[in-house]
């Protein structure tokens, strides 16, 4: 069982430091993209009068806006859904390894998350020992909102069927706003992100481990 918790620990955290690596590569390749626009408008404006720059920039704001905000806005939200599904997935396989038929979170499932239920599984069923006030806890809870409108409101604040507590959380929460309405991310939120949860996996694993060896003295 040690073997199987460990390829579990192994497989999530493989994947997020892949999502991390990705980010990163991303968000510098974007970044040129926009230093080469911004140079290159600059050279070509620099004799422009000012009603041509005018017309120059009502025809191109769009494509600015396009390389600065829409981006890198398509690939943080891209990079949330998928470290939440990451963690997800592998709260299941830790999960699956103690439920039988695989649905015993569900009996905690009322007005909760997925993750949520299953990690009161977790603590509750296999009795592992997961404190409850731990900052990176804190912050997957803020991260399952916020994941949970971008999935279903594209981020649209105003479509969220909480608004009051979504605008909670962002006012709270660093390098995330509100811009016109909808979620904006600025890329030290997904290096917070995925730190807080490759951190919060290593706890929940030693807790795992610690509860393994004392199962393992006990039946000694």
């Amino acid at each position: 069982m040690r073997q199987i918790f460990n390829f579990i620990q192994s497989l999530a955290e493989s994947r997020l430091e892949l999502l991390q690596q990705y980010s990163e590569e991303v968000e510098d390749l974007m970044d040129d993209k926009l230093k080469d626009f911004i140079e290159y408008t600059d050279n070509l404006t620099k004799d422009f009068s000012p009603e041509i720059l005018e017309e120059f920039w009502d025809f191109h704001l769009d494509d600015y806006h396009q390389i600065k905000t829409d981006y890198p806005s398509v690939l943080r939200y891209s990079i949330i859904v998928s470290a939440y599904s990451t963690l997800e997935q592998t709260l299941m396989n830790v999960h699956n390894q103690h439920s039988k038929n695989r649905a015993g979170y569900k009996k905690y499932k009322k007005n909760r998350s997925d993750i949520s239920a299953i990690l009161e599984y977790i603590k509750r069923d296999m009795g592992i020992k997961i404190p409850n006030n731990f900052m990176e806890l804190s912050f997957i809870n803020k991260l399952t909102k916020i994941r949970n409108n971008i999935v279903h409101c594209n981020g649209r604040i105003y479509d969220d069927i909480n608004k009051d507590r979504l605008n909670k959380i962002i006012k709270e929460t660093p390098f995330i706003s509100d811009h016109s309405h909808e979620i904006m991310l600025e890329k030290e939120f997904i290096e917070i992100m995925l730190t807080n949860i490759i951190n919060f996996l290593k706890i929940l694993f030693n807790a795992i481990e610690l509860k393994n060896r004392q199962l393992e003295k006990t039946s000694n």
